[in-house]
């Protein structure tokens, strides 16, 4: 298992990522192991002396039966939202994108991309106050909750998978690379960044979405 949610034993975190992200801290009060997160807290209990956390990073290799490739002339005019839950879109300072970018977007995109459409996949657990307090944006057609298979299928059909902020630890943007589907990684600049900094220099950003992927090069 990978991603923010994982936590196996005592005080094992295993993850996909070569490093704990800056966006987790790791604090022990009373015995407990405590992981804060980007979006929610999780807790791993531990004796006292057994409260360090050990990282566990992994490598994803997918065998190459298990990794198809859609052509990219049989790809939709597609862009695959990177969401699995719709709080995602307003997620506080993981926020990256005025959510009138996706209609904006999508009315250029649609001029000179026939059938252009932002699609993903996410559950909605917000309350109906909530739903009315931060609408999804209408141009993301949602497929609802997918199995890995189905999962695979939709964003492998797309000609990129676009990240909305958070959460900052996912596995999919491996995933997608690795079956020659690019990711938009969103990032913002620091609020002190001064003319002569490089706006695509990494260092000069201020929040990034998926740290382990902020040294991955173009392809």
């Amino acid at each position: 298992m990978t991603g923010s949610q994982t936590q196996v034993g005592h005080a094992w975190v295993v993850t996909c990522e070569n490093d704990p992200p800056e966006e987790q801290r790791i604090e022990v009060h009373n015995g407990v192991a405590w992981l804060y997160t980007g979006d929610e807290d999780l807790q791993v209990r531990a004796t006292p002396e057994h409260s360090r956390f050990t990282w566990l990073g992994y490598p994803l290799h997918p065998s190459p039966e298990e990794t198809k490739i859609t052509p990219w002339h049989e790809r939709k005019n597609r862009v695959w939202v990177m969401t699995k839950e719709a709080h995602l879109f307003h997620n506080g300072h993981q926020q990256v994108y005025n959510l009138s970018f996706f209609t904006d977007a999508h009315n250029e995109l649609s001029k000179e991309f026939e059938g252009f459409e932002f699609v993903g996949g996410w559950m909605d657990h917000r309350t109906d106050e909530q739903k009315a307090a931060n609408p999804i944006p209408k141009e993301v057609k949602n497929f609802g909750r997918l199995n890995s298979t189905e999962f695979d299928r939709e964003y492998a059909s797309s000609r990129m998978m676009l990240g909305v902020g958070s959460p900052p630890l996912s596995p999919s943007p491996y995933r997608a690379m690795s079956r020659a589907v690019p990711f938009g990684h969103p990032h913002r600049l620091r609020d002190d960044l001064k003319p002569e900094d490089d706006p695509q220099d990494d260092r000069n950003w201020g929040y990034r979405q998926h740290e382990g992927m902020q040294r991955v090069p173009e392809p």
